[in-house]
C-alpha cells in the first residue's frame, strides 16, 4: 500500500496545510501505515536515513510568526504550533571561551529561530507570556593525568518556576567543561549556568565543580552547590582550605604559591596568582572572570589547565591546585596538595518553589525551558 501524501509544509515553527494538494506550494508529506511518519523538507532524507520516492521537492514556502504562509500564489492561514520545551546546549563547545555559532544544534526544535549568539552567550526571545519551569545546570569538572574520572566534581542543578513576559530577552550562559589536562595533575574549575535578563539582573544560577589535583576521593565541597556562597576548597590534614566567594563575588583567598585560580561569580573575577597580575603567590592560575564581563574561564600556569567558559578559575596545572568553580559566588582556590580541589561555585534562584540540588549534574551545563 503506497503512504498517504498530504501536502504539508514545516517552516521553522509554523505548520501550513494544503489537504486539496490543487496547488502543490508545499512540500510532500508521507504517512506510511506500518513505518509511522516520514518526511522530507527540501530534499534531505526522512529522519531514519532513508528516502522515499513518493516525495516530490516543491519551493518553499515562507510563514510568518502569525501563522499565515505567503509567495505568489493565494495565501493559506493555520494556527502557529505551540512552545512546549526548549533545551539550551554548551553547543558543542568547551575550554574557557564560548561557542561562536548556534549551527544546526537547534534545528527543528521549539526554540528554532529564537536564539541568537552574543559573545558566546545566547539570547532567548520569551515566546509568550506564561509560568515557564527552568532546569538549570553547571557544568562538571574534568580530570588530569591518571586522574580517577569518578572522583571529580559535579555541577549544582536549580529547578524553579518563573512567570515571563512575550518578547523578554534571556541571557543564557550555558557552563562548559574546561580542558583535559593530558600532560600532568590538576585541572580547572568548571564554568557556572546563568540565566539572566538582557540586563543581568540575575534570575536561575547553577554553580560548576571545582578541578581537583590527583583526587582519589569523592568530597562534596569539590562540587557545584544549591547555596548561595561558593564552596571552600578541600585539602586533606596538612593543607589549607580556602573559603568561596560571597554575596556574588568571585572567589579572593589564597596566599600560596602553585594554587589554582578563585572561582568567577557573577558580579567580580576570581583571585589570580602574581604571574597573571594577582597579589598572593608567585605561580598559579588565574582567577575566572565575571559574568557581567563576559564570564570567560581563565588560564592555567602551565599545560592544558584552563577553567570552563562560565567563570571557572585555571589550575597552577603541573601537580598544583585545582581552579574553583564559576557561579553565583565563585569556588574556593584548590590548595597544592594531592586528593585537593577547588571548590564548587555557589547559585541563586529568584523562583518560585526552587529545588537545588548540589552536584547533581556529571557532565556539560544546560538549561531547560518548559512552559507550563
Amino acid at each position: 500500500m503506497l503512504p498517504l501524501l498530504l501536502s504539508l509544509c514545516f517552516v521553522g515553527r509554523v505548520l501550513c496545510t494544503d489537504l486539496t494538494q490543487t496547488q502543490a506550494k508545499c512540500l510532500n508529506y508521507g504517512a506510511a501505515e506500518a513505518y509511522g511518519i516520514f518526511y522530507q523538507i527540501n530534499n534531505s532524507d526522512d529522519d531514519d536515513n532513508r528516502t522515499l520516492s513518493t516525495f516530490l521537492s516543491k519551493p518553499r514556502l515562507y510563514c510568518q510568526s502569525d501563522g499565515r504562509c505567503h509567495d505568489q500564489l493565494p495565501k493559506y492561514d493555520d494556527e502557529v504550533l505551540p512552545f512546549r520545551t526548549a533545551r539550551f546546549t554548551t553547543l558543542g563547545a568547551t575550554g574557557r571561551l564560548g561557542p561562536t555559532t548556534l549551527g544546526s544544534h537547534y534545528r527543528g526544535q521549539d526554540h528554532e529561530g529564537m536564539v541568537y549568539l552574543r559573545d558566546g552567550v545566547q539570547v532567548f526571545t520569551v515566546p509568550a507570556t506564561g509560568v515557564y519551569l527552568l532546569e538549570v545546570a553547571g557544568a562538571a569538572a574534568g580530570w588530569g593525568k591518571a586522574d580517577n574520572k569518578t572522583t571529580r566534581g559535579r555541577g549544582a542543578v536549580v529547578l524553579a518556576s518563573l512567570e515571563l513576559i512575550k518578547g523578554r530577552l534571556l541571557k543564557i550562559l550555558v557552563g562548559q567543561e574546561g580542558a583535559e589536562n593530558k600532560e600532568s595533575h590538576g585541572v580547572g574549575g568548571r564554568g557556572g549556568t546563568f540565566v539572566t535578563g538582557i540586563d543581568n539582573t540575575p534570575l536561575i544560577i547553577a554553580g560548576g565543580g571545582g578541578g581537583g589535583n590527583r583526587q582519589e576521593t569523592r568530597n562534596a565541597r569539590c562540587d557545584g552547590t544549591g547555596a548561595g556562597e561558593g564552596n571552600p576548597g578541600y585539602t586533606p590534614k596538612g593543607g589549607t582550605s580556602f573559603p568561596g566567594g560571597v554575596k556574588g563575588h568571585g572567589a579572593t583567598e589564597g596566599d600560596r604559591d602553585n594554587v589554582g585560580g578563585g572561582g568567577g561569580s557573577l558580579l567580580s573575577r576570581g583571585a589570580s596568582s602574581k604571574h597573571f597580575g594577582g597579589k598572593d603567590g608567585a605561580y598559579g592560575g588565574e582567577g575566572g572572570g565575571s559574568y557581567i564581563k563576559g564570564g570567560v574561564g581563565r588560564r592555567p600556569y602551565v599545560n592544558g589547565a584552563e577553567g570552563g567558559f562560565g567563570g571557572g578559575g585555571g589550575s597552577f596545572g603541573n601537580g598544583g591546585g585545582g581552579g574553583g568553580g564559576g557561579g553565583y559566588s565563585g569556588g574556593g582556590r584548590g590548595d597544592n596538595w594531592s586528593d585537593a580541589c577547588g571548590g564548587g561555585g555557589g547559585s541563586f534562584s529568584a523562583g518560585n518553589e526552587t529545588v537545588a540540588t548540589d552536584g547533581g549534574n556529571d557532565g556539560p551545563g544546560y538549561v531547560v525551558i518548559t512552559k507550563l
